[in-house]
């Protein structure tokens, strides 16, 4: 949560302009709040003169202003006298008091409620970065599920809860205990050449040579892959 800023930055964008049948440029911008003080009676906006005035920005003080909605006016005038439509727009202000997030929980599908979720350690700040945690997940079924997290400030404000989506699937421990190729068509799993390798849970730099002298000049493919001793192939 951040404080707001007691100004409004307007980004004003091609929308200026007056219908006439000689040329013309516009030669000042104006804007006001809620009330019309009258042609050439609003603040003015430093611009340079010019058929069309876009991406235009300016900033308006809105310090004086009620909390609550509000309607900003802006408008133009032209050299040979005429002023645009005023043109409106809608805003809400609405100060709110610099925060620190100083808790941060999560939950698993079911929400407990507000401050009963499993607490993360944090720094509290204004901002609560790249915050790395470990979640126990022994407990869950297999299958899918969904963590939630959210945090509170110190004026005792929650944020909106985020929400993953996960899969829990626990595999069982195994070792590669068959490592096998073949060049170019496939004779079937388990029916490739085999590779001498000292069985475990990775197999790693592992050096073997291959036997080309049967095969034909020119571009082959070779392809290689293992199996554990739960019976499953790897990819090839």
């Amino acid at each position: 949560m951040k404080h707001l800023s007691r100004s409004l930055k307007i980004f004003l964008c091609c929308f200026l302009f007056i219908q006439a049948a000689t040329a013309q440029q516009i030669d000042s911008v104006e804007y006001f709040i809620n009330t019309d003080p009258g042609f050439g009676n609003g603040t003015g906006v430093a611009t340079t003169d010019a058929a069309n005035i876009s991406d235009k920005f300016f900033t308006v003080d809105i310090t004086s202003l009620s909390n609550g909605f509000n309607n900003l006016y802006v408008r133009s005038h032209s050299s040979n006298g005429h002023w645009s439509q005023a043109k409106r727009w809608l805003f809400f202000k609405d100060i709110i008091p610099a925060t620190n997030v100083n808790r941060l929980e999560y939950y698993i599908d079911t929400d407990p409620g507000f401050g009963s979720g499993t607490p993360i350690s944090i720094s509290s700040g204004a901002d609560v970065p790249n915050v790395f945690f470990t979640v126990d997940i022994t407990v869950l079924s297999n299958g899918f599920h969904n963590i939630f997290i959210r945090s509170k400030d110190n004026a005792g404000n929650w944020s909106i809860t985020n929400k993953w989506l996960f899969f829990k699937d626990i595999i069982p421990a195994t070792n590669v205990n068959k490592l096998e190729y073949f060049i170019d068509a496939d004779p079937g799993f388990g029916s490739g050449t085999p590779v001498t390798i000292t069985a475990g849970a990775n197999v790693a730099d592992v050096f073997f040579t291959v036997d080309i002298t049967s095969r034909t000049n020119g571009f082959h493919n070779i392809f290689i892959r293992s199996k554990d001793n739960a019976g499953n192939w790897s990819i090839t």
